[in-house]
């Protein structure tokens, strides 16, 4: 069955339910046809509560932008696109009932998603109900490929492989004399992911690391002080050059970890502190005191420069109020890209025909191509690694010092100085 085309609905709110985010009617903006225009609805998941809500808002922004855009040029096949977001509370099982609700609301099309956790259990549940998942943000390996847990399931985001390769690469070029690591990480299947295979692929670069100190904690958790207190006893003297510091953070969980490690000078102590996974919007919170750090990710606004990267952020500032556009914005503006030009290839958005227009599709990004591979279900893209440090005259107080655009298949595409 199809996303059905339906009349304009009223703007809704609601804890874990659904918020309808017509952007015309809702927002006023482009794109309003008036009244009684058909529109095709798609579901949106993003955890919009909790210590990682901003991340969801970001993720929420990035969509609303690429929705207006879309109608603002006429929409998709003469029907407007319109969101309907559901809080999955960064939880499986709120995930899933949201899934549950928007497959039987008829939108079978669903978007977004941060947590693989969450992706992992929807997307089964949206196979099984014959719809499709374009999972922006979620990250785990398994989740694509041929043993991937649900056939119709489409990832946007660069998987932990890529992007752990990638930092690799451009750590065992730029930062010689590693020997050892220490990681502080959330304890779910991408934070471990992610450390496991720096480790790996630095160790294929010929820079093994001895393992010593791992701290876990829970996705939840808000206060870190025990742990960044066993850390620093460990480490007594100033400065370790030859050791390096693996964060398995984002978000609020970054800036939580870099403002409670600061009394006791934890993060001075590492020769390299590198991280994957939306580190900048943390450091932005520190007011221009963020330490130098490595990040890998799909995007960093002030590391892509061109015309098309331009015009994003300028429409990206105009729905978030002035907030540059995240990893997280990309992803899923991205994401919506994908579906849109899936439903105007299928020719109607039943959710087989998308799902098959999908496969192979190219789309053009603020950062260059992305291409969604048919056989593994995942969009192949550049990657970003990029050093940052806290200067307070610098744009949200933190200076980009150098970057590396990284191809899906290795080659530096891009480097600045």
């Amino acid at each position: 069955m199809a996303a059905r085309p339906r009349r304009r609905l009223r703007c809704l709110a609601g804890g874990i339910g659904v918020v309808a985010l017509t952007l015309a009617a809702c927002g006023g903006g482009a794109g309003d046809s008036g009244g009684g225009s058909s529109t095709i609805e798609l579901a949106f998941l993003a955890p919009l509560s909790g210590p990682l809500a901003q991340v969801g808002v970001d993720m929420r922004n990035g969509a609303q932008t690429a929705v207006r855009e879309i109608n603002a040029s006429g929409g998709v096949n003469g029907a407007k696109l319109e969101l309907q977001v559901y809080n999955d509370q960064l939880d499986p099982t709120a995930g899933t009932r949201a899934a549950r609700d928007a497959v039987s609301a008829g939108q079978q099309i669903v978007v977004g998603i941060l947590s693989s956790s969450v992706c992992l259990a929807v997307a089964p549940v949206v196979d099984k109900l014959g719809g499709v998942l374009v999972g922006t943000t979620c990250s785990a390996d398994q989740l694509v490929g041929p043993d991937r847990p649900a056939e119709n399931f489409f990832g946007v985001t660069a998987h932990n492989a890529q992007m752990v390769s990638a930092g690799a690469q451009i750590m065992s070029k730029e930062e010689k004399g590693l020997t050892t690591v220490d990681v502080f990480g959330y304890d779910y299947i991408v934070g471990h992911e992610l450390y496991d295979g720096f480790r790996e692929q630095m160790q294929r670069r010929g820079v093994p690391l001895a393992e010593e100190q791992q701290q876990w904690v829970p996705l939840t958790s808000v206060d870190y002080r025990p742990q960044v207190a066993a850390m620093a006893r460990n480490l007594p003297k100033s400065h370790y050059p030859d050791r390096v510091l693996w964060l398995s953070t984002y978000g609020a969980g970054t800036t939580t970890f870099l403002q409670q490690s600061a009394s006791s000078r934890l993060t001075s102590k590492y020769g390299v502190i590198m991280t994957s996974g939306g580190y900048a919007p943390g450091a932005w919170e520190l007011n221009g005191t963020a330490p130098e750090v490595w990040d890998v990710y799909d995007y960093e606004y002030q590391a892509t420069k061109n015309p098309a990267n331009d015009s994003f952020v300028s429409s990206y500032q105009k729905v978030s109020g002035g907030r540059p556009p995240t990893a997280w914005s990309w992803e899923n503006y991205v994401g919506i890209k994908f579906v849109a030009e899936a439903i105007k290839k299928a020719g109607d958005s039943d959710p087989q025909n998308v799902a098959k227009a999908l496969e192979g599709l190219r789309v053009d990004t603020p950062s260059g191509p992305a291409t969604m591979d048919p056989a593994a279900h995942l969009a192949k893209h550049n990657v970003v690694v990029f050093k940052s440090v806290g200067d307070k005259s610098a744009p949200q107080g933190l200076k980009v010092t150098k970057y590396y655009q990284v191809s899906y298949d290795g080659k530096i595409v891009e480097s600045d100085p």
